[in-house]
């Protein structure tokens, strides 16, 4: 089970079967499998589906569910890109208001 399955078929596409080795995500070496016919498809759901109730959430008592997630890679990955831009004097801090309005 994944969370988003456009997010995997760019990674295939960008490094191809080897995307698990250079991003180590679990969902992107599911797809490194799909690739090189090691898996079906079907065997490669996405969250969404079963939360709407498109798909079952089990189809026996005997499934084994592994569910890969990205967001807390690319959450991580993006801020250590904000505390590390400032030591490194790399882009540009944007004023986006003088007050927050939720605040």
């Amino acid at each position: 089970m994944i969370d988003a399955e456009g997010l995997y078929q760019a990674w295939l596409e960008e490094y191809g079967a080897t995307a698990y080795q250079i991003l180590g995500i679990p969902g992107s070496h599911w797809f490194g499998l799909l690739e090189n016919g090691q898996i079906p498809a079907s065997k490669i759901e996405e969250i969404a589906e079963i939360a709407t109730g498109r798909l079952p959430r089990r189809r026996n008592d005997d499934d084994i569910i592994l569910y890969s997630v990205e967001c807390p890679w690319r959450m991580l990955r993006g801020q250590r890109i904000f505390t590390a831009s400032p030591r490194r004097n790399i882009g540009t801090v944007l004023n986006l208001w003088d007050t927050p309005a939720l605040a």
